[in-house]
């Protein structure tokens, strides 16, 4: 309770509610996390549940995609059903920042996690590389680079993590040149995807990047303007969002509440550590790498599928039991 006080009219946001909102996510973790130490077959259930939601919320994104592609809709009919309508102009072609029903930030975040979920989804390999290119494109089409820089880092730990065998390594190696090689195709013949990639991949940061970097300031000064603040921050609940979930957690709740709040973190996350499996520890560890990377771009902390995930980690205890896991399955 240390950390409900308010100072002055830098917090505007209820601070009991943000509170709140923390104590039913983190036991919405602890309930879904116990179940599935209980009822092993729940833990792929969830998950199982997790990646066809996430398909079937990609081909509704998918006719969005078209329709907006053909100026059959716009941004005053997408508001009402997507968080922040994000079309961008290229000539005569309208192209949507990919966000069925979520803000773009935030699907490309579920897109990341549901990728690396497919190691736990027991389907043809075939059929699991189908829809691990259509989670690819997808999150391609956010034009988030912040997904696209955690999720290869991510996927370059889970690549020296795993023990892959010679046939598994040929296969995601024939894989990645099929994707690049249509990436690059399309790149060299679509004037306007060049354009759009380049401008994504281009150095400056733009006006959300300065912004960004206004807030980081801001938020370091304030830390440091008194010892009070540098131990226990500006109070939970401060009406700014850094975008960098650490940065957050130091501003609001300073250096004693960031280590509480970290210690309990590695808590639940643990368990992955002590798993037997390789594959799966590979997976998990690498998926982590994912969201802690996201986190230093993004602020996920109240992000419900950030807290369904560290449900899933904190439970997967359970893999070191005798069960028949879904790559061993596909063998």
């Amino acid at each position: 309770m240390l950390f409900l006080y308010k100072i002055g009219d830098i917090q505007t946001d209820s601070v009991l509610l943000r509170v709140i909102t923390i104590y039913i996510l983190s036991l919405y973790c602890y309930f879904l996390s116990d179940l599935c130490k209980k009822n092993p077959d729940l833990f792929f259930l969830a998950v199982k549940i997790y990646i066809e939601s996430l398909l079937y919320a990609c081909l509704c994104g998918g006719i969005l995609f078209i329709l907006i592609l053909k100026g059959v809709v716009g941004e005053a009919q997408l508001s009402y059903i997507t968080s922040g309508a994000h079309i961008i102009q290229f000539g005569s072609l309208n192209i949507f920042r990919f966000n069925p029903g979520s803000n773009v930030n935030e699907f490309s975040y579920i897109l990341g996690i549901g990728i690396f979920l497919l190691n736990f989804i027991n389907i043809e390999r075939r059929k699991k590389n189908m829809v691990l290119f259509i989670f690819l494109i997808c999150l391609f089409l956010t034009l988030t680079r912040a997904a696209w820089l955690s999720l290869l880092v991510a996927y370059v730990i889970y690549f020296l993590l795993n023990e892959n065998s010679t046939k598994r390594m040929i296969n995601t190696i024939i894989f990645s040149c099929f994707v690049f090689s249509i990436f690059a195709y399309i790149y060299s013949t679509v004037e306007s995807f060049s354009y759009l990639v380049d401008s994504r991949l281009a150095p400056t940061i733009g006006v959300s990047g300065e912004e960004r970097l206004e807030k980081f300031d801001f938020a370091y000064q304030s830390l440091l303007s008194s010892k009070m603040t540098l131990l226990f921050g500006h109070g939970w609940s401060t009406n700014m969002y850094i975008h960098n979930v650490y940065l957050q957690l130091l501003y609001e709740l300073g250096v004693i509440g960031f280590i509480i709040f970290s210690v309990y973190i590695i808590y639940i996350i643990l368990p992955i550590f002590f798993i037997k499996e390789k594959y799966c520890k590979a997976t998990l560890i690498s998926l982590i790498v994912f969201i802690f990377l996201f986190a230093t771009m993004q602020h996920t902390l109240y992000h419900t599928q950030t807290w369904f995930i560290l449900a899933i980690i904190n439970s997967s205890i359970i893999l070191n039991k005798k069960l028949k896991l879904p790559h061993e399955k596909n063998k």
